[in-house]
């Protein structure tokens, strides 16, 4: 059955969305927020909404975040929360990290897993200050790890006529009209693109690399026609725990088509295990799609 959620407004302070939820031991659950404490730097309050016997209690307290030896960021900002086991959340920040939490446990600190270093050309094409990473990243946790995914474009330059340098020296009279111009900016084509996956337990103080693979090693796709971004990693599930989902539309389209298609690359064999899905993006962006992940059972019935 459903349950109405309370009044999670606070007046004083702003709480910040996604919000996580965690099962108790009183056989109910926990709506947890988060939101900047900004009397003291780069700390937050922990916001617990209790949900035991049809009755909501909420109760608020702050939360002290260890960084390790890691570098502290500005703030986090999260993009999504994971379920992390046993009363564990995690709230991603695609371009920053991890805040962990174990909303169970009352005297808990929280503490920040960074993300892996972004790869080159999203260092140069992206800044964290005005775009979001979902089109570029994704997290999710299973079987003791968590799993990072990330996509890069493979850009070219694109062919341009050499201009004619003329020597100034050979002019008796330079006219304003042919003072140097504003050199063009490069532009550039995207051939391809390559993922890269990472892992790690909870318990260790490294991301280790998972596999890596290439556009070109999907031979029997023209990827170079494809506007391909969002890598979506699955939920835990043993048949699809290699599998990473892509968004991609044509570039050419006409202005009017909203289709787009769901590719499902298996990084292991370098395959595409089932045929790609189209989805319309009406109302949505094909870069920051109102999708959610979701595992359904195997023993629902259609």
């Amino acid at each position: 059955s459903l349950v109405l959620l309370p009044d999670i407004h606070d007046d004083h302070q702003l709480l910040m969305e996604p919000y996580g939820i965690s099962t108790d031991s009183n056989n109910g659950f926990v709506l947890a927020a988060l939101s900047y404490n900004y009397e003291v730097d780069a700390q937050y309050d922990l916001h617990l909404f209790s949900y035991v016997r049809s009755i909501w209690t909420c109760n608020r307290r702050r939360l002290a975040v260890d960084y390790g030896w890691t570098r502290k960021p500005h703030r986090v900002l999260p993009d999504k929360v994971i379920a992390l086991g046993d009363g564990l959340l995690g709230w991603v920040d695609l371009w920053e990290g991890i805040l962990i939490c174990d909303v169970k446990d009352p005297k808990a600190t929280a503490r920040f897993v960074p993300m892996p270093t972004l790869l080159p050309g999203n260092q140069d094409l992206y800044s964290k200050d005005y775009s979001s990473a979902l089109s570029l990243r994704d997290v999710t946790f299973g079987h003791g790890h968590i799993r990072c995914v990330e996509i890069e474009q493979l850009l070219r330059p694109k062919p341009k006529a050499t201009p004619v340098v003329h020597d100034p020296s050979t002019l008796l009279l330079l006219f304003d009209s042919q003072s140097p111009m504003v050199p063009e900016k490069v532009k550039y084509d995207v051939v391809g693109w390559r993922l890269i996956t990472w892992f790690r337990a909870l318990t260790w103080g490294h991301w280790q690399r998972g596999t890596i693979l290439h556009s070109d090693e999907l031979g029997i796709v023209s990827w170079k026609d494809l506007e391909t971004c969002t890598p979506v990693l699955p939920l835990c599930d043993d048949h699809d725990k290699n599998a990473v989902y892509l968004i991609s539309m044509l570039k050419n389209r006409r202005p009017q088509d909203e289709t787009a298609w769901m590719v499902a690359v298996d990084t292991n064999t370098k395959s595409l295990p089932h045929e790609p899905m189209p989805f319309s993006t009406d109302r949505s962006s094909p870069d920051y799609p109102n999708l959610i992940p979701c595992a359904l059972t195997r023993y629902l019935m259609p």
